[in-house]
């Protein structure tokens, strides 16, 4: 679960801000006081097989042109883009304008490095869920109009919302005593992820692996549903890690625990 580059691929669990001396960063809280106008329009970064969520820090590596100009001039103006998930079948237009879900999220430039061949690595930290209303087509890559998406949920469901939020947390400490190798990231998780969107959201980003299911939460803003579907998903994960623990104690009999 170590943080790496890479363009499509998964960020470690580290939630921290970004920055330091070789690239500029910025605090996360760090936003221009008109930032709901600087998110209306937002440069559009589509990818094939990543779902991105607020609070979440994803590497990036930028190698083609017409992402390095959005880069720039991100870095230039305002470091704001979203990341959009490409729907099936892009492979046919993918150096055109292949289509992307209407559901994407938001993202800062955190912090940033510019190879000597002109290509970038960037940490994106996801903030909001944004809803893509139309394309402006007028550079290299895709601009948008957008609008914040922000989770709802009726006043009856917070003991509920609550009581799902104790049952992922009671998971994922579970999972550490069975995978010490993950106990400190996932230690690092429950002292910082404060809200039960934070939590839904972490759960959906680290362990659901499935891209089309990752969309899907990150299109539901019903935070009861969302809870209750990662609240599930890292279930499974501890029922399929029991069930590996179990496989090897029959293979050795002697494990001591």
């Amino acid at each position: 679960m170590n943080r790496r580059w890479n363009h499509a691929g998964r960020a470690g669990p580290e939630r921290r801000d970004a920055g330091g001396p070789h690239g500029k960063g910025g605090a996360v809280n760090d936003h221009p006081a008109d930032l709901d106008r600087v998110l209306s329009h937002l440069p559009v970064f589509p990818l094939p097989n990543l779902v991105l969520f607020p609070g979440i820090i994803q590497p990036l590596h930028i190698f083609e042109t017409r992402y390095r100009q959005m880069v720039e001039h991100c870095l230039a103006s305002a470091p704001y883009l979203a990341l959009a998930l490409l729907k099936p079948g892009w492979e046919a237009d993918y150096y055109g304008t292949p289509e992307v879900f209407p559901v994407a999220c938001a993202g800062k430039i955190v912090h940033h490095e510019r190879t000597s061949d002109g290509r970038y690595n960037i940490l994106l930290q996801g903030f909001q869920r944004v809803a893509i209303e139309e394309f402006v087509v007028d550079r290299p890559y895709r601009r948008a109009r957008t609008h914040l998406l922000w989770d709802h949920a009726a006043a009856v469901d917070f003991v509920e919302i609550e009581r799902q939020a104790a049952a992922i947390r009671a998971c994922l400490k579970q999972l550490a005593i069975e995978l010490p190798e993950v106990v400190e990231d996932i230690a690092r998780v429950l002292q910082e992820v404060e809200s039960p969107q934070q939590l839904a959201d972490f759960v959906a980003y680290f362990f659901i692996p499935e891209c089309h299911r990752k969309q899907r939460i990150l299109e539901t803003l019903d935070l009861r549903r969302r809870l209750d579907e990662t609240r599930e998903a890292i279930a499974n994960v501890l029922l399929h890690v029991y069930s590996e623990l179990h496989k090897e104690e029959g293979r050795n009999p002697t494990r001591l625990h």
